[in-house]
């Protein structure tokens, strides 16, 4: 399996200094969308798996216009949150802005939104993220493309299972808006070609 692992674009929570659960991306995070989108053009994913949360959402969609697939939403794809839960948008809210995408979770289903029970520790959120990690390699088993899309906290702890690191342990990943991560797993070796490579923002700086 190659399997891209990215963040989402600049979203409000991150310019803000109070909680936004689910906000949605700034302007310069959907410009920094389309550059990731142009950067990944290049690739053919058999499948684009995304967080069900607005921010990662919305970039997924953007990056899914320059490919035949359209994202797969799965809640286990949420941000690890240390702050009490929240109701997410429902799914069919979902279906409306992005249409096309497909619902994995039943939860989605519901009129009055899926539940993030909230409360995370780094400890409960490495479980978390190992079992999204041994989710896919027991779906993806051959040489498939996979991009998964979703949260800087998820990332890290996910690339941390993902590599076999204690989330409590001195390692940590940085990940910027729209980093790209990128691995290959055969035969349950893991190896990393790339960790928060935001080359593809660089005409940002030169605004």
């Amino acid at each position: 399996m190659d399997l891209f692992l990215v963040r989402h674009g600049e979203s409000l929570g991150n310019i803000v200094d109070y909680d936004c659960p689910d906000p949605e991306l700034t302007d310069l995070g959907i410009k920094q969308a389309h550059l990731l989108a142009e950067r990944l053009s290049v690739e053919k994913f058999d499948y684009i798996l995304c967080s069900p949360l607005v921010r990662a959402l919305e970039t997924a969609w953007i990056v899914a216009s320059h490919h035949d697939n359209q994202p797969e939403v799965h809640t286990q794809l949420r941000e690890i949150r240390g702050l009490q839960g929240h109701m997410g948008l429902p799914g069919k809210t979902l279906l409306e802005r992005y249409p096309g995408i497909r619902l994995i979770d039943k939860v989605l289903e519901d009129d009055q939104g899926w539940e993030d029970p909230g409360n995370e520790t780094r400890e409960i959120g490495y479980l978390r993220t190992g079992s999204v990690v041994e989710y896919l390699k027991k779906r993806f088993t051959g040489d498939e493309c996979i991009l998964v899309v979703a949260h800087g906290t998820f990332n890290g702890l996910f690339i941390s299972s993902l590599l076999g690191l204690s989330p409590s342990g001195p390692i940590r990943f940085g990940q910027s808006n729209t980093c790209i991560n990128r691995f290959k797993i055969e035969n349950d070796i893991c190896k990393v070609n790339c960790i928060n490579d935001v080359s593809h923002l660089v005409s940002l700086k030169k605004l």
